[in-house]
């Protein structure tokens, strides 16, 4: 495995286990969260995979028009498993700067090159689709998921613990969410690797390099099976069809 990079996170050990942390992604203030953390979570599965088109996903959910909402689970789920996703140069529309959700249609190319990223099952492997994860003991699930190369999309709770770490400055140290209430607004988010001493999973978020330690905060162990956190999801496509 390929460690996470020390450098955008404080305190970290030599225990790290985990993907490397590829592009970091703002949503501004439009709720594509869904769509950038599955981009998110494919992209970390091998430095091979290409910089993937979150956009691709707000156009099938939107349709054009503009993003009021998050994605419900099954509606992230039905986009993917149908439509796949594109490389982020054949699909290049930002969200932040641009409309609030991609008017104009994917081309051939796009959809084509989407297709093969689906999460359907691969009888050559034992991986699953789109699909989700257990709630019991999950903070030891989402450990085994890391180590069988798989990260894992979490669904959580912004209550007031999360939104303190917004312009959260290095000087502070670790960005360690321990908020355990269930308010707030829902946002998703990947779970890219965790550490054994600190006992903390290192969290890759889509709300820029002012929130957390760079894009990144802690979640510690314990908090995983708390309220704060909604389910948890993997993706399993196989990496040869990612690249």
């Amino acid at each position: 495995f390929m460690a996470l990079a020390d450098t955008l996170l404080p305190g970290s050990s030599p225990g790290l286990i985990g993907f490397p942390a590829r592009s970091l992604r703002n949503q501004g203030v439009y709720d594509t969260c869904f769509g950038c953390a599955i981009a998110a979570c494919l992209e970390a599965r091998s430095l091979s995979v290409p910089r993937l088109s979150e956009a691709f996903l707000v156009f099938h959910s939107a349709q054009g028009t503009q993003v009021t909402r998050g994605l419900e689970a099954t509606e992230a789920q039905y986009a993917l498993n149908s439509y796949g996703i594109c490389r982020r140069d054949l699909y290049d529309h930002d969200i932040i700067n641009g409309k609030p959700a991609p008017g104009n249609a994917p081309s051939i190319s796009a959809l084509n090159d989407a297709l093969k990223r689906r999460p359907r099952r691969d009888l050559s492997s034992d991986l699953h689709q789109f699909r989700r994860l257990n709630d019991l003991y999950r903070a030891r699930l989402w450990q085994t998921q890391i180590r069988t190369q798989l990260p894992v999309l979490v669904r959580i709770w912004q209550n007031p613990g999360y939104l303190r770490m917004q312009n959260w400055q290095q000087v502070n140290g670790k960005a360690i969410w321990q908020d355990r209430s269930s308010s707030g607004a829902s946002h998703v988010v990947v779970v890219l690797g965790f550490d054994l001493e600190a006992e903390h999973f290192i969290v890759q978020d889509s709300q820029g390099s002012s929130f957390g330690n760079g894009g990144q905060w802690y979640l510690p162990f314990r908090q995983a099976d708390s309220n704060a956190v909604l389910d948890a999801f993997e993706i399993g496509v196989p990496i040869s069809k990612l690249i």
